[in-house]
């Protein structure tokens, strides 16, 4: 699976504790703080070690890199050849890059949103004209800008003009899962959830989409990655307010299509001739969800 989309608001700084924009089904896009979801505890089946799901932290970052790199692109030739290694190094460095850069976002977003609070508690500001006050901070914008341009995938950002404030603020949404072994501390999973465009959509249709969920090899088979779809899905129902979940995975991941048809995703479209394909949880699939 491909790299996430980065821009991101946060209200918290060493800790990603949630984007400060969250779509209510009728009211639309309000901008309100939303508080860090419950942690999820795991018993695994086969190491019986216990597993905590929770919010990425900056010093995850370099692990979360490593991970991201050993898991998402396996050579045939990889092992212990010196190219091999080199190039390993070369993508963990990548991977280090894009989700630092992230997280600089988000603790740029927490900071300009705690100066602006500040600055409006006395008196009524509209939620457009409080997007607009972030949007003129050139350092929050450089930040968002920096993070749209690294991504590939078909984020909101694409065809945007940075020089004007955007007018749906849920394109701002964004959030990273941390999974760590209770035991060894060592961090064993990560997913992100962020704002991308449908595919084959006449419109500018957005839905929170899930990218970059790995697990470790050695903890893989013990209900992690269902435990990560359950925390994102109540994450994104608790402070997006909304039903739908998508996400991108190749179509030869016959395991991974399997996890996610469990958990309610249906096939929505291929990708054009690529391998990949759109799978997306619609509100009748996830109406049941426990919201904690």
């Amino acid at each position: 699976m491909t790299i996430g989309i980065l821009f991101i608001l946060s209200l918290g700084c060493a800790v990603t504790n949630g984007i400060l924009f969250a779509i209510h089904a009728k009211h639309g896009a309000t901008l309100l703080p939303t508080f860090e979801p419950q942690p999820t505890h795991s018993n695994t089946r086969n190491l019986k070690r216990k597993v905590r799901i929770r919010s990425t932290r900056k010093k995850d970052i370099e692990d979360v890199a490593a991970l991201l790199a050993s898991t998402l692109y396996q050579p045939d030739n990889e092992g212990l050849n010196w190219k091999a290694s080199i190039d390993k190094l070369r993508r963990v460095k990548s991977f280090k890059e894009l989700i630092k850069n992230r997280f600089d976002m988000l603790c740029e977003g927490k900071k300009v949103a705690s100066i602006i609070d500040a600055s409006i508690i006395r008196n009524e500001c509209h939620e457009a004209e409080r997007l607009r006050l972030m949007w003129d901070r050139e350092s929050f914008r450089h930040q968002v800008q920096k993070a749209a341009e690294q991504a590939k995938e078909p984020h909101a950002w694409r065809d945007h003009n940075f020089a004007l404030c955007p007018q749906d603020p849920s394109h701002l949404q964004h959030k990273m899962f941390t999974v760590q072994d209770v035991t060894s501390g060592s961090i064993v999973g990560f997913c992100e959830v962020a704002m991308m465009l449908t595919p084959e959509s006449d419109d500018f249709d957005v839905n929170p989409t899930i990218a970059n969920l790995v697990t470790s090899p050695e903890f893989r088979r013990c209900g992690i990655g269902s435990s990560l779809l359950e925390s994102v899905k109540r994450y994104v129902k608790q402070n997006w307010k909304s039903d739908n979940l998508a996400l991108y995975v190749k179509r030869s991941n016959a395991k991974a299509i399997g996890l996610y048809q469990k958990q309610g995703f249906d096939e929505f479209c291929q990708i054009d001739d690529s391998e990949d394909c759109y799978m997306i949880l619609r509100p009748s699939e996830n109406s049941s969800s426990r919201v904690i």
